[in-house]
């Protein structure tokens, strides 16, 4: 069973998070806003956790659900830069 990183709390978080739950792997929420991110968790099957946002997700697989002006913003800092939409 592999731990899955979602960042994001919105509804595809959600959507994304139900899916991954219930194929039985342990999901990991992590969100700017931790009460999203908890609620997010709680909604999701039982082992669900929050990650501290700022810190390194504990995912072997993570996943960016997060609106693109979001991720944009984010995107020049990792020093690569893409036009993929």
């Amino acid at each position: 069973m592999s731990t899955i990183s979602i960042i994001g709390s919105g509804s595809m978080a959600g959507m994304v998070g139900d899916r991954i739950a219930k194929a039985g792997h342990r999901v990991e929420v992590i969100s700017r806003d931790s009460k999203k991110a908890q609620a997010l968790a709680g909604k999701l099957a039982s082992g669900a956790t929050t990650g501290p946002y700022g810190t390194a997700p504990t995912g072997d697989i993570v996943i960016l659900a997060v609106p693109y002006a979001s991720a944009a913003a984010w995107w020049p800092s990792s020093g690569t830069r893409s036009t993929a939409r």
